[in-house]
């Protein structure tokens, strides 16, 4: 029976956990980027109502913690699809 004890083994068990922490750590990235992309298309929503609604950029800026010009090149950007 072969031993499984030695370097190599362990050379290997620590290369099998490195690569299990990295794709747990990709799944956790890639959820990230999916909230981002959900968050961006809420605020642009949310943007767009507040617009119709009659409120400035500034007062949208504020809300969102930017500036006035800041939140207007933010949605545009949106919009524009980048």
């Amino acid at each position: 029976m072969p031993d499984h004890s030695g370097p190599l083994a362990e050379a290997k068990r620590a290369h099998d956990e490195a690569y299990a922490r990295a794709g747990a750590a990709a799944r956790e990235l890639e959820e990230a980027r999916r909230a981002r992309d959900e968050a961006r298309s809420f605020i642009h929503t949310a943007m767009k109502c507040a617009r119709q609604d009659g409120m400035t950029w500034t007062q949208i800026g504020a809300a969102i913690g930017v500036s006035a010009q800041a939140a207007s090149q933010m949605f545009k950007r949106y919009a524009e699809g980048r």
